[in-house]
């Protein structure tokens, strides 16, 4: 191998590293902004949606503790956190913290 073989083999690498790097903090900053618009509208549906059908300010920050605390309460709203839970979350994440 000559030098200019080895230089040219060592740009393509550097080159390839570089293009990695920028592919994972795109990939990274991808993922927080879902990440940010997920727990917005969490919190957005947890203060109207979830106000709605439980009647009571929420006392957690997400839907999904709200599930949890009614779940493992009695009454009426222990019946709706279980009929949401299993019609919809268990369905998309079996294994969650919904489940109570």
């Amino acid at each position: 191998m000559n030098n200019t073989q080895n230089a040219t083999e060592g740009a393509a690498i550097m080159a390839t590293k570089a293009a990695q790097t920028a592919a994972v903090s795109l990939a990274t900053i991808a993922s927080y902004q879902a990440l940010v618009v997920g727990l917005l509208l969490d919190l957005i549906v947890n203060t109207t949606v979830a106000y709605l059908l439980f009647l009571e300010h929420p006392k957690e920050w997400t839907v999904s503790a709200r599930l949890t605390r009614h779940s493992e309460g009695s009454g009426w709203r222990q019946r709706v956190a279980i009929a949401i839970r299993s019609a919809l979350l268990d369905n998309i994440d079996p294994n969650g913290v919904h489940r109570g």
